[in-house]
């Protein structure tokens, strides 16, 4: 995988959850999981604490979008 798309500025990102972890809207449970680990080793809760959180929440609406879909 490609290092991070994302800025270092957060008020460069994306709004979008899909957009933030770089997947389409099709995209596997395990395909999100990869793209979540890839972004919180660049933005680590430490270090980075508000695009942690940005990224958590972006993969948790991702998550719910894909349980959505298996219904």
């Amino acid at each position: 995988m490609a290092e991070s798309h994302l800025p270092d500025d957060l008020d460069d990102w994306p709004e979008d959850p899909f957009e933030i972890l770089g997947v389409t809207k099709d995209v596997e449970q395990r395909t999100a999981h990869r793209a979540y680990i890839r972004l919180i080793k660049k933005f680590k809760p430490d270090h980075s604490p508000e695009q942690f959180q940005k990224i958590h929440e972006a993969f948790e609406y991702v998550k719910t979008a894909i349980a959505m879909r298996r219904r």
